[in-house]
């Protein structure tokens, strides 16, 4: 019996390392593999062995792989030096059944790398990761956003990790990844090496990997891009698609952006851009070409067309391709929207402050024919200088730093203005990966760990949850139904419409907004108004209205608000899938005590929010009333009196999940400031 027991736990054992082994890659050896099994849409890479050494492994020598499979599809990647006399070519396969490989190597003589063939059996996927059963991305029907493989509508919420790749360590950025998959966003914008001004060839990574060898523009280090793979990888099994920039603009010597940077001439440039396409071709990214640069001049948009077709050849063709302006820029500013390696527009409205380029641009983009797709690439980073290009002067006053409600405004008006196909979210910390080892250089607050808990990027997921709930992509921009609108210090209230639905934008300060709601919805059924607050994702009023030309409605609030007009009752009872965190927050520390005149409390907590606190004297008159946005962690509350003696303190402190607290105490203030 206690055999049996063994023997049945190591059996158990055996299978459970081969159904590890078969979700993650299928590799395939050419030299003495002739069949494999694995699943549809997951990465297989065939392992080639070079019979001969090349002094530059990645100029010297071409090799394609074309896979066939029984249908008659083929599919064409491009191999890539994996190091050593290693090569490798990978796909992930899109039909079920046998697939056959056939090699081809520029050097014909080379019989490891030549003319090798083989087979694969491929099986449907049968878990529930959504790319894995859906396919790579393609664009809808309709060219106004993007879809899964299946035709299944994919709603962009993307984030900024551009320096993931070689600042952090694999336990770190699983963090951000579990923290990112929880919150439901769909993609992550990364560059493999970086978009700083660094020394020398290349950077080097946390596992002392550079990004070059031996000084080398040519030689892309494989160890380096171990990492890498385990990144994209990670994303990947968490159902997150990698937007990879396989070179940032202004690296390559067609860049006229004036930074002192080394920079790769056109072969060196080229030559990354068909390393990167093959060595990600099965895995779940889209590629967004260049970044942050211009590409007005003929010689420019030369190279980048010539850039793009390279790394779209590696990759087989599969994947989306896109172009990352600088800022207050779109594609098409340089690129015909009839260019067709490029499926998708990418705008950049900058990081500022309720700029108007957001929407306006996103009414421009979307009127253009033949239409494509339109994403914005990067909405204002939350806790970002705005704007940040000013350098920071420490004998004045610090610029304003972008809230969550800004970021907010920014993607819901560039979204119902225009943008269908999503937004990108970005954090300040999180995209530059700050941490005391390895600075930001964008005066980051916090540490990429505390400001991935930013507010704003739960704010990002309920209005994912509500776009999705509503079915977005069956809408159109409807901003000219805003028939009047009032406000302090906002001029747009952005609104699409559906079938049954009527969606608007308000932002903070909005008086009233009055519409004209003729017509709305498919039958003569009541039409109810859902004021939903775009912070907690919440129906917090509902109201009926009227199928008027001039329907006024007033918010609940003076806070910005999302107004949906829907003949769908149930829409009234729905909230999003949020994790609502603690809320505890605590003071644990009053210096100096007894004040004189001024004193500094600490408070410690567990999430975002407001913390409202009084101070009163001892005969019950309020000494002082201030609000305080708490970040995650500690924070330093400065406080100043006239008054002396004893005096008590009372808090109110509410988390962005709605959430509350109080706090209370005893102050002592000894003599006049």
């Amino acid at each position: 019996m206690k055999y049996s027991l063994f023997f049945r736990c190591a059996i158990v054992a055996v299978v459970l390392s081969i159904l590890a082994c078969f979700q993650s890659a299928s590799r395939l050896h050419a030299q003495n593999d002739s069949t494999k099994v694995a699943p549809t849409y997951q990465l297989t890479e065939l392992i080639l062995q070079s019979t001969r050494t090349y002094t530059r492994p990645v100029a010297d020598i071409d090799i394609s792989c074309t896979w066939q499979h029984t249908s008659g599809r083929t599919i064409t990647v491009k191999g890539f030096w994996n190091g050593s006399a290693e090569y490798r070519a990978r796909f992930a396969a899109p039909l079920a059944g046998v697939w056959t490989y056939r090699t081809v190597a520029s050097d014909t003589a080379n019989g490891g790398l030549h003319n090798r063939r083989g087979s694969i059996t491929v099986q449907p996927y049968r878990g529930d990761n959504a790319l894995y059963s859906k396919g790579f991305l393609k664009v809808s029907e309709n060219k106004r956003y993007l879809t899964y493989g299946t035709g299944e509508p994919f709603f962009w919420l993307g984030d900024t990790m551009w320096d993931i790749t070689w600042k952090s360590r694999l336990s770190e950025a699983k963090r951000l990844i579990s923290d990112r998959k929880q919150k439901q966003f769909s993609v992550a914008q990364v560059i493999p090496m970086t978009y700083i001004f660094y020394p020398g060839r290349g950077i080097t990574n946390r596992n002392n990997q550079n990004y070059y060898l031996d000084n080398d523009y040519l030689k892309p280090n494989p160890r380096y891009f171990d990492y890498l793979d385990s990144l994209v990888q990670t994303m990947n099994d968490s159902n997150i698609v990698v937007a990879l920039v396989p070179l940032w603009g202004y690296f390559s010597s067609i860049s006229t952006m004036p930074y002192d940077v080394e920079k790769l001439n056109r072969e060196q440039s080229l030559a990354i851009a068909g390393y990167i396409g093959a060595r990600y071709a099965g895995s779940h990214v889209v590629w967004i070409i260049g970044a942050d640069d211009n590409y007005g001049t003929p010689a420019q948009q030369e190279f980048w067309t010539t850039f793009g077709k390279i790394v779209r050849t590696a990759d087989g063709n599969q994947h989306l391709c896109t172009v990352h302006p600088s800022g207050y820029g779109a594609p098409e500013n340089y690129f015909a929207n009839t260019t067709d390696w490029l499926d998708f527009n990418m705008y950049q409205p900058s990081h500022v402050i309720g700029g108007d380029f957001t929407w306006q641009e996103a009414q421009r983009q979307y009127s253009l024919f033949p239409q494509k797709p339109l994403v914005n690439g990067e909405s204002n980073y939350e806790d970002l200088h705005s704007p940040f290009w000013l350098p920071t002067d420490t004998t004045k006053p610090e610029p304003p730093r972008i809230s969550a409600a800004d970021t907010r405004q920014a993607s819901y008006e560039s979204l119902l203005s225009g943008a269908i196909g999503g937004v990108t979210y970005g954090a300040n910390g999180v995209w530059q990966w700050h941490s005391t080892e390895l600075p930001g250089i964008l005066y980051p607050r916090v540490s990429w760990d505390s400001a991935m808990k930013f507010p704003g990027s739960t704010q990002m997921m309920i209005l994912k949850e509500w776009m999705t709930r509503l079915q977005w992509y069956k809408f159109l921009p409807a901003t000219e139904r805003v028939v009047r609108f009032t406000s302090e210090d906002n001029h747009i209230a952005a609104a699409i419409l559906g079938d049954s639905n009527f969606i608007a934008y308000l932002p903070m300060t909005t008086h009233s907004v009055t519409l004209n709601l003729n017509e709305i919805g498919r039958t003569n059924a009541p039409l109810q108004a859902l004021w939903v607050s775009p912070t907690s994702g919440k129906v917090e009023k509902r109201e009926p209205v009227r199928r008027t030309a001039e329907t006024l409605v007033t918010p609940p609030s003076q806070a910005d608000w999302l107004l949906v007009i829907t003949e769908n009752t149930m829409l009234s009872v729905f909230e999003p899938n949020i994790s609502r965190p603690s809320t505890q927050l605590s003071v644990t520390n009053i210096f100096p005590q007894p004040a004189l005149g001024s004193l500094t409390m600490v408070v410690d907590s567990e999430d975002f929010g407001i913390l409202e606190l009084s101070v009163f004297d001892m005969m019950g008159h309020l000494v002082s009333d201030i609000s305080i946005t708490i970040s995650s962690g500690k924070t330093l509350i400065p406080l100043r009196f006239r008054q002396t003696g004893a005096m008590v303190y009372r808090g109110v402190f509410t988390s962005t999940s709605r959430q509350q607290n109080s706090i209370s105490g005893t102050l002592f203030n000894s003599s006049k400031d």
